[in-house]
């Protein structure tokens, strides 16, 4: 959740929707992270599959997958993806999705051949009981026995057929579409995508996927800055700065620097990359280091030392505050120069075991943490060895652990054992541990359903995915020491005969509706503005759904591009020499000055840094209408183009852009002769 006004961006807890203090008023989910459950009716079996998919994607690299390829109980079901969204009474002013629908046939003719796809809203009161039913449908074909899977008139049709391979961008306001459905009965809300109805499915092939899911039950611009509440939430601005101080010789044994000279970013921080291509014939004898400065105060950070040469020695598992129990294997790496290597493990300064370094660097100590008391400890590496002729010793970074071999508290609250549960359910579960619950995760008959990594530890589930009859519940609690608590319950799931979908008949609907709550789509703009800046260095802005660039290490033929996140948490495992750090990505606010220094240790022959870049993205705020403190609104910089809501000095010449954007009355005299002029700058 960020910020006051309330907003849920979806990366990876569901459970944040089901509860908890405040009013969520929002929801952006990009599909990147596991949110949306699945439901696929039992009568359909192994025929219909619901999850997340990366085989089509409206933006970043997944999307939610919907299919349904015949039947294993009856010939009638449904499938689709859901999420439960907590609303305390408010009506739904915006909702957005992007579909796609891949296959919408059946290869078996016959007279109940049928499907509705769309979208589904099912208001839920307090004790999650429904009270209202909405449905949107996108496209359907009603059966030719009286009209089974059609729309009814309590339905808003958007189509009937759709074109097959395309993104379509759906934007409605359901609380004008349905303006007397009853908004304030409801907690929650239940969003379902996909195929709500399917009948006579023998020979059915009917896939379709939907991604860029946003919702908003606040309506409106809080800050009445001209943009809506969903629009700030929803937009990444970004900016990209790309030095031209390269290409730039790494002679070998010295330092190399390459500075960039940025517009200093402000807002809602959501990322801060470097970007670094280099040509080197020993990329692993390299350090990087970040230094930067917002003018007033500078630091630095260690962010890659793939040979380990900057520290000597390092240890890379355990991490940086992670749990531990048992004997535990303390691994790393030795810097790549030293042979002959033997590492000796101390804990609270105290020795503990040692043991000779492999032939590529790397070690492994035991240290039986069980002789040691529960708590924090700090460990750390005596790396010694040759280089040349001499003996050196090094000393690796001190890493904090905890000891943990207490199990969490764990109790299935509802449903009880031997209760009997229909339609819609909460397994609601409570767990606690001193050192902190990793994951909380939700089994039924052996089989993983959901997880839970951070409170309330509920899970939503469609019974009607279950057959009636006894199952088994099971949770486990997890602390990250690994340490695991299991509680079970055996519950009977009884819901009614289902019976064959009904005909629509006599209220049949099956012609579009009112486009009354038609909302145009959240789409950014997508041209990228260029300019030189005072430096000369380059920058583009643009602006989109999400950060385009992923940190990570890829090695090349002739050495290696790199892309850091200069926020890397420490904790994080280290991979391909990706050194973790304290800072988080708001102390890279403000930040004008770049300068990434790169340290060959080696010797032998020079490399190259061929690109040298900045990407910082950073959303504005809905809780203020100038989020940059530049002087001009959010909405006004937006459609200028020529600024950026989240960067207050846009051509980084020390000039604010309100001041710069004001028109300036200017006198001229020339030969005697005076000429006013209002220019901007």
């Amino acid at each position: 959740m960020r910020g006051s006004w309330g907003f849920v961006v979806a990366v990876g807890v569901a459970a944040v929707l089901l509860g908890g203090s405040g009013s969520v008023a929002g929801l952006v989910d990009d599909f990147e992270g596991d949110f949306w459950l699945s439901f696929t009716h039992f009568h359909l079996g192994r025929f219909a599959q619901a999850g997340y998919s990366t085989a089509f994607a409206r933006s970043g690299s997944r999307s939610f997958h919907v299919e349904i390829t015949g039947w294993e109980v009856r010939d009638f079901g449904s499938a689709y993806g859901y999420a439960l969204f907590a609303t305390r009474g408010s009506p739904i002013a915006e909702m957005h999705v992007s579909v796609l629908f891949d296959r919408l046939q059946d290869l078996v003719a016959s007279p109940w051949d049928s499907y509705a796809a769309g979208i589904s809203l099912d208001l839920l009161d307090a004790g999650y009981r429904g009270v209202g039913h909405l449905r949107y449908v996108l496209a359907y074909h009603a059966s030719r026995n009286a009209g089974r899977c059609g729309p009814s008139s309590s339905d808003l049709v958007l189509g009937s057929t759709t074109p097959l391979g395309a993104w379509s961008d759906v934007g409605r306001s359901p609380a004008t579409d349905f303006p007397t459905a009853p908004w304030q009965a409801a907690s929650y809300v239940k969003v379902s995508i996909g195929f709500l109805c399917a009948a006579g499915l023998t020979g059915a092939s009917y896939s379709l996927y939907f991604d860029d899911f946003a919702m908003d039950t606040g309506a409106g611009d809080t800050d009445g800055d001209g943009l809506r509440d969903l629009e700030e939430e929803a937009y990444v601005y970004l900016a990209r700065v790309a030095s031209i101080r390269v290409p730039l010789d790494i002679p070998p044994g010295e330092d190399t620097s390459v500075q960039i000279e940025a517009p200093p970013a402000a807002g809602v921080m959501a990322s801060a990359l470097l970007s670094i291509d280099i040509a080197h014939p020993r990329a692993r004898d390299l350090s990087l280091f970040l230094e930067t400065s917002d003018g007033r105060s500078s630091r630095s950070e260690l962010l890659w030392d793939p040979g380990i040469r900057e520290r000597g020695a390092a240890i890379v598992t355990p991490a940086y505050g992670q749990a531990v129990h048992g004997t535990v294997d303390v691994r790393g790496r030795i810097a790549s120069d030293m042979t002959d290597t033997q590492a000796a493990l101390h804990v609270d300064g105290q020795w503990i075991a040692a043991s000779a370094g492999e032939p590529d660097g790397g070690f492994a100590v035991p240290w039986p943490t069980d002789a040691w008391p529960e708590g924090p400890h700090r460990i750390f590496v005596l790396a010694q060895g040759h280089v040349g002729s001499e003996w050196v010793p090094r000393i690796s970074p001190e890493v904090s652990v905890i000891v943990d071999r207490t199990t969490p508290d764990l109790e299935i609250r509802r449903p009880q054992s031997g209760e009997t549960i229909s339609g819609f359910a909460l397994i609601e579960a409570q767990a606690f541990d001193a050192q902190g619950v990793a994951v909380v995760e939700l089994r039924i008959d052996g089989f993983p359903f959901d997880v839970r990594q951070e409170e309330p530890y509920t899970f939503a589930l469609d019974s009607l995915d279950l057959t009636n009859g006894l199952h088994r519940f099971e949770v486990r609690a997890r602390d990250g020491a690994g340490n695991e608590a299991l509680r079970a319950n055996e519950v009977t799931v009884n819901n009614k005969a289902s019976a064959p979908p009904p005909p629509c008949s006599p209220s049949c609907a099956l012609s579009s509706g009112t486009t009354t709550g038609n909302l145009g789509a959240l789409a950014p703009v997508g041209d990228v503005h260029r300019l030189s800046l005072a430096s000369g260095d380059r920058l583009e802005a643009w602006e989109g759904l999400q950060v385009p660039s992923q940190a990570g290490v890829t090695w090349t033929a002739d050495g290696a591009s790199l892309v850091l996140d200069v926020a890397r948490d420490r904790r994080t495992p280290e991979t391909d020499g990706l050194v973790g750090t304290d800072a988080t990505v708001a102390d890279f606010a403000g930040i004008r000055t770049w300068r990434v220094v790169i340290r060959d240790h080696g010797e032998g022959e020079a490399g190259v840094v061929r690109s040298a870049a900045v990407l910082l993205a950073a959303r504005t705020s809905p809780g203020s209408p100038d989020t940059d403190g530049d002087g001009l609104s959010d909405g006004a910089e937006r459609l200028s183009r020529a600024t950026s809501p989240v960067l207050p000095d846009f051509d980084a010449d020390g000039l604010g852009d309100g001041l710069e954007m004001q028109p300036r009355l200017i006198r001229f005299v020339i030969d005697g002769q005076g000429s006013d002029r209002v220019i901007q700058t």
